[in-house]
């Protein structure tokens, strides 16, 4: 079900809330605000790049759902944040045999939605895609 229903001042207000509690976050806390945030379709740019700023210190506590959670979240926005997208693209790399279809395929689709090219990257989903159609 779908809610279309824009109430700005709740918007602004988990916003807000969601940069105060920042730097108490953990890397699911900031994956799942991240997605919430996309999902809802709050445009905060400010609050995306602390969320990318502060999963950048934290990649390598994500699993693979985080990861391509924060993929998804970036992509869904529009908000190419090169310095974020390039350090989960090497953080992943040695990982992907980990991702699941769906982890790799929503990491695939926000590669291809903000029109990024990574063609090491892009082989190695592409190679445990393949594994898991053979599964």
């Amino acid at each position: 079900a779908t809610l279309d229903f824009f109430h700005r001042p709740l918007r602004d207000a988990i916003s807000a809330s969601a940069m105060r509690k920042l730097s108490e976050m953990h890397h699911q806390d900031l994956a799942n605000t991240a997605w919430s945030i996309a999902r809802m379709g709050i445009s905060n740019e400010p609050l995306m790049n602390s969320i990318a700023s502060r999963a950048i210190r934290m990649l390598s506590d994500f699993d693979p759902l985080g990861i391509s959670n924060l993929f998804w979240a970036y992509a869904k926005m529009e908000l190419k944040h090169e310095p974020l997208l390039a350090a989960m693209s090497a953080a992943s790399l040695s990982n992907l045999n980990n991702f699941s279809a769906q982890h790799l395929a929503n990491t695939a689709w926000s590669f291809a939605r903000l029109a990024m090219s990574d063609e090491p990257f892009l082989a190695a989903i592409a190679a445990g895609a393949i594994q898991r159609l053979k599964e």
